[in-house]
């Protein structure tokens, strides 16, 4: 199974790929599919066709070529091609599957995380969201509050300022 990459160990933001290997036999994997194709043919009922061969035992990865392409027939028998891939060499399947991809490693460990321990590093970083370089201007979102329970306080001794006039006049 060439191709396929196994993700594992994933911790924080790194990511370690390793390629994959099945247990199974490998022998197939080494074959390339090769195809050999005529010539386009001529422009009839906005189509045209080709016949395509495959010159080897190989099972094809990506499919088989095409034999069919739209075509636009423009006058006397002169024909204007849509799709011009045309080829007389032969189509080869160039896939390469005993090519591994790159691994992208990162340093891991399987030590389990401890969130109740204090000194954990993960207890100890710095939130991701902190606002770098606005460190000043917290004050603006506090001072609202701080407006509001000046207000309060200020009703709280009128309040009390009152009920001591009252009970004076009495």
């Amino acid at each position: 199974m060439a191709g396929v990459i196994r993700v594992s160990n994933l911790r924080y933001s790194g990511v370690v790929g390793t390629p994959f290997v099945s247990s199974g036999s490998s022998s197939s994997s080494s074959c390339v599919a090769q195809w050999s194709c005529s010539s386009w043919g001529a422009c009839v009922g906005g189509v045209q066709t080709r016949v395509c061969t495959k010159i080897n035992d190989c099972t094809p990865i990506y499919g088989e070529p095409s034999e069919s392409r739209s075509c636009i027939v423009g006058g006397e028998g002169s024909e204007e091609e849509v799709d011009d891939d045309s080829t007389d060499n032969p189509i080869v399947d160039d896939y390469n599957p005993t090519e591994n991809p790159p691994i992208i490693d990162t340093p891991t460990t399987n030590t389990p995380i401890d969130n109740s321990n204090p000194n954990n590093n993960l207890n100890n970083q710095e939130p991701l969201n902190k606002d770098v370089g606005n460190e000043g201007k917290n004050w603006f979102n506090i001072i609202p509050i701080l407006i509001i329970i000046a207000i309060l306080l200020i009703a709280i001794v009128v309040y009390i300022k009152r009920d001591d006039i009252k009970k004076m006049s009495k």
